[in-house]
């Protein structure tokens, strides 16, 4: 989690209001129309990220998207997707090109949420897979095709409700309309589960490794991992950007519009008190991974159950589920690139007890040789808490003693059955440098992997 501080040394995250992103005329994503007291009116065109091309060609009536809909692959005169909307939401049949323009997807939306029979379909126009949504959800018979044709895979869904109940329509309908009038048509969005997906990424590129494989899965994963039985009872908002450029301003006018250093919060951030998570998508400075995502989405999960967890085991969580595979629908991580950080300055590595008492900008700021050092050793006092199968005992002993131990210095050892902080680090660390990276392999049900540098 990327956090501003006061001079308090309260943590904190990004303050945000009403003015999510606005960008003015003259602007990549500015738009060009007509207003007048009630809002946008008519035909509306916004450029892309380069203002080389049209991005998106949409009509207004009093405020609101109503009727035809065209968005274009950024810069570019390629179609990549196309429809209708009423009252400000999705409606009707919509159609998603790839970059070439080939037919990449066909499905309905009813009042902003998938409805209804979607098909996806190969490069070549052949059947990829096929299946239904009821109110934004998965249900019922679900068929897989290889690219011969022949049936790869099938899954059956439960009506949605069963057995996670899903949020109240109106409750999500009010959140994509909010959401869609502060973003602009620049953004796809629409209700996925218990999310409102706010994206400029073309559909084909974003499915199915991004939303299938990361923000469908990793909040249910971490759930089950944890053992936490809800989630929250707002829809949380992602709002993925195209470029750096549209990050930063984003960023920056969540801080008040003034011009501000917005590297800390390069890699994304999660806001828990408006439950919005951002990231940028291409960038000239960050590489985007399923790893950066799947870190502020384990933020999310958590912060909806114990808004008071202890800062070490946040980002500590968060960094051991930046890899993680799909075993029997838990969570299970397996080592990744900091490791390396902790092998090579093994010797610079901080007291863990001390780390546990330290603020956010301590945390972010101490190490003597690079801050990554403490995310590292976090990490792996997580991995060894999974793979001595006491990570849900330690989550359940520090949020049952939150009030009589806030940094979990007495719940740490005691989840393992050790006497000290000191016992955990040198067992944890142990267990780090022994293994061989040259002869580890990915668990069976990995859903990405993030290199070892």
């Amino acid at each position: 989690m990327r956090s501003l501080m006061r001079n308090s040394g309260v943590r904190v995250t990004i303050v945000a209001a009403c003015a999510v992103l606005c960008l003015a005329a003259g602007k990549p994503g500015a738009g060009a129309g007509k207003t007048n007291r009630k809002g946008r009116q008519g035909t509306w065109t916004f450029e892309g990220p380069t203002g080389l091309a049209t991005w998106v060609t949409c009509r207004y009536v009093n405020g609101a998207l109503e009727g035809e809909c065209s968005i274009y692959w950024p810069n570019s005169r390629v179609l990549e997707s196309a429809g209708m909307y009423r009252d400000g939401l999705r409606d009707g049949v919509w159609r998603f090109h790839d970059e070439k323009g080939r037919l990449y997807a066909t499905g309905r939306y009813a009042a902003g949420m998938r409805d209804g029979v979607w098909e996806w379909r190969y490069d070549t126009g052949d059947m990829k897979r096929t299946g239904s949504y009821l109110g934004g959800r998965k249900t019922g018979l679900w068929t897989h095709h290889a690219r011969e044709g022949t049936v790869e895979k099938t899954e059956s869904f439960a009506e949605p409700g069963e057995p996670e109940p899903a949020l109240p329509g109106s409750t999500v309908r009010q959140s994509l309309r909010n959401t869609l009038s502060l973003l602009g048509p620049t953004f796809s969005v629409e209700a996925s589960g218990d999310f409102i997906l706010a994206s400029q990424i073309p559909l084909s590129v974003l499915e199915p490794e991004i939303k299938e494989k990361i923000i469908d899965w990793v909040p249910a994963g971490t759930r089950r991992a944890l053992g936490i039985e809800t989630a929250g009872a707002e829809p949380v908002r992602i709002f993925l950007f195209l470029t750096d450029e549209l990050f930063s301003d984003f960023v920056t006018r969540l801080q008040g519009g003034e011009s501000r250093n917005t590297d800390p919060f390069l890699g994304g951030f999660y806001y828990p008190p408006k439950r919005i998570l951002a990231l940028p998508f291409l960038s000239k400075r960050f590489n985007f991974s399923p790893g950066n995502l799947a870190h502020e989405l384990v933020h999310m999960v958590v912060h909806d159950d114990f808004p008071q967890v202890p800062l070490w085991f946040d980002e500590g969580l968060a960094a051991l589920y930046e890899n993680v595979a799909n075993v029997d629908g838990r969570a299970v991580a397996f080592p990744h690139e900091r490791l390396a950080y902790l092998r090579e300055r093994a010797t610079h590595v901080p007291p863990l007890a001390d780390l546990m008492r330290m603020s956010a900008a301590e945390f972010s700021n101490s190490s003597e040789d690079d801050p990554i050092l403490n995310y590292a050793l976090c990490r792996f006092v997580c991995y060894y808490l999974q793979e001595k199968g006491k990570l849900a005992d330690c989550y359940r002993e520090l949020k049952t003693h939150a009030d009589d131990d806030p940094r979990g210095i007495a719940a740490l050892p005691r989840s393992l059955g050790l006497n000290s902080i000191g016992d955990v680090q040198e067992k944890a660390v142990s267990l780090a440098l022994g293994i061989d990276l040259t002869t580890f392999r990915a668990p069976k049900g990995t859903l990405w992997v993030v290199k070892n540098r």
